[in-house]
């Protein structure tokens, strides 16, 4: 089994990195020992342990693709609450949501994006279509390129 892993620089005049894909919500004392097992990380050094945020959420496979929930017209989750991590999830969720709640306050349909049609749609697909277990963060390489 193989799971991706990036290095992300933590700013442009800092040496500082950021592991990307790696579990931080583990015990101080195994975060170095485990970074070291890394290909290319084996002489790291931890600046300061990594944490994990816990919350709780609602599992977004009950909302439509427009992010209203199935039980109650009118009702929109969005970021978090539908258990994504990361500020553009956050971001365009909230977009959508609002959107279409303002919409529907109008009485007028709700917009939906097809999954091949956009970062946005393919996350709102991969939501409300998958059972998600973990928090959900989109990657570029989940998105179906447009017309192909």
């Amino acid at each position: 089994c193989q799971h991706q892993i990036f290095l992300e620089p933590e700013g442009r005049n800092t040496p500082e990195l950021y592991v990307q894909g790696f579990s931080t919500g583990l015990p101080e004392r195994l975060q170095l020992a485990l970074l070291r097992t890394l290909p290319g990380l084996e002489a790291c050094t931890l600046l300061r342990p990594a944490y994990a945020v816990e919350y709780d959420f609602l599992p977004a496979h009950q909302c439509h693709a427009s992010l209203e929930t199935k039980k109650f017209r009118g009702l929109f989750f969005s970021g978090q609450l539908n258990g994504t991590t990361g500020y553009e999830e956050a971001a365009s969720q909230g977009l959508l949501a609002g959107l279409n709640a303002a919409r529907r306050a109008q009485e007028l349909d709700t917009v939906v994006l097809p999954r091949d049609s956009s970062y946005i749609g393919t996350l709102m697909d991969d939501l409300v279509t998958k059972d998600l277990r973990e928090p959900y963060r989109m990657l570029t390489s989940r998105c179906v390129a447009a017309g192909s």
